[in-house]
């Protein structure tokens, strides 16, 4: 499993995802949370960070023996502008050098959804997707556009709204509520439909 933080490509840690690792090592599976540049630090762009996130991606499958993982099974997972980056690395067509980026599952925390709108392809990764219905990033109707628009093309969309919940649906350096305790679970549920855990 590999985490992207979110933070508009400006600001952001990977200490947003160390929870959902930790819990998910628990269960057998190896997570990382990832870091990558944000311009705040490195004055970069938007393109420099999903070059960080595709050689991110790229490590883990050519350590595959070393760190003892299936390269055939590597979840992607992100919120907000890291859920952009993982729906865009879901979004490549898997040739030349970005074979290797390509995940196998998306899980995607409340993306911003502009960006991968049009970059929507046939086979996709089965992606689960977790949005609040008063998020102010990207607004319902676009989220409901782009469910279409994957599952128009034969992919999998599994699309959870939250009800009432804003953008971020929680807040992880704050105590954490209910909602995390469900987007938890609703991950759990799809990585198990998916045979990443066991039944």
């Amino acid at each position: 499993m590999a985490w992207f933080f979110a933070g508009g490509w400006k600001y952001g840690s990977p200490l947003q995802f160390y929870r959902e690792s930790a819990h998910l090592s628990e269960l057998g599976i190896l997570s990382v949370s990832f870091d990558y540049r944000i311009s705040y630090l490195y004055h970069t762009t938007r393109q420099e960070a999903l070059e960080d996130a595709k050689d991110a991606i790229k490590w883990m499958r050519k350590h595959t023996e070393e760190l003892g993982i299936s390269a055939d099974r590597i979840a992607v997972g992100g919120a907000s502008a890291g859920g952009c980056m993982a729906a865009l690395l879901g979004s490549l067509d898997g040739t030349g050098e970005d074979c290797l980026s390509v995940p196998n599952l998306l899980l995607l925390e409340y993306p911003t959804l502009a960006l991968p709108m049009e970059k929507v392809r046939k086979k996709m990764p089965p992606m689960l997707l977790c949005m609040g219905t008063k998020d102010e990033f990207t607004k319902m109707e676009v989220v409901e556009d782009y469910v279409h628009k994957v599952k128009i093309l034969g992919n999998e969309c599994e699309f959870h709204p939250f009800e009432g919940r804003h953008h971020p649906i929680f807040y992880y350096r704050k105590p954490l509520t209910k909602d995390y305790n469900t987007l938890l679970s609703l991950i759990e549920k799809f990585l198990r439909k998916h045979g990443y855990l066991s039944m």
